[in-house]
């Protein structure tokens, strides 16, 4: 009976560190995946600054565009301009997909890199091995 006690006893006291380590982390951790989310949305922020400042451009060329071609006075000049037009637009959409892809590869880097540094310690003191980058 007294082992048993002894066994109950050891136990209980691993299981009460274990939960007091738990909500120490707790804390922390709920602070570092609230700032990580912050930075998350913020870059999505500026993601749609960035499809928004592209789309009112384009819509800026594709209008002066139209006013353009309907002063053609001949069809050579009409698909002279028109190739102009679409040569542009393909070049433009692709120096947007660049500029986008740039800017999520960046949010993702700051924001994996910002929860790593953060975590790294919350599992060293709680005696875990932290992920590797």
């Amino acid at each position: 009976m007294a082992k048993e006690t002894k066994q109950t006893t050891d136990w209980t006291k691993a299981n009460d560190m274990s939960v007091a380590s738990m909500a120490s982390l707790n804390g922390s951790l709920v602070e570092t995946m609230s700032e990580t989310f912050q930075g998350y949305v913020n870059g999505l922020s500026a993601v749609h600054q960035e499809m928004t400042d592209f789309i009112s451009g384009r819509l800026r060329r594709d209008a002066a565009f139209g006013h353009i071609f309907c002063s053609c006075k001949t069809w050579t000049e009409a698909a002279s301009l028109q190739q102009e037009w679409a040569q542009q637009a393909a070049q433009d959409y692709l120096e947007e997909t660049q500029r986008l892809t740039e800017l999520g590869q960046k949010v993702m880097q700051e924001n994996s890199q910002t929860l790593a540094e953060r975590t790294r310690p919350l599992a060293t003191r709680n005696g875990s091995q932290a992920p590797s980058e």
